[in-house]
């Protein structure tokens, strides 16, 4: 696996902190959750943001 990779939300305008992390050979995410530490979501994430990033 690799490492967890800070990205932001582009499916709304709230600009969501989320974490992704790619599959060991680098093609696709294996998965993706809300960034506790971000200041605007705080490690929630609405489901529409995870299935699309």
């Amino acid at each position: 696996m690799s490492e967890w990779t800070p990205t932001t939300c582009m499916r709304c305008a709230v600009g969501c902190g989320h974490l992704q992390r790619g599959y060991a050979n680098n093609y696709g995410l294996d998965t993706v959750r809300g960034d506790a530490t971000h200041p605007v979501n705080r490690g929630l994430a609405c489901q529409r943001g995870v299935d699309e990033t």
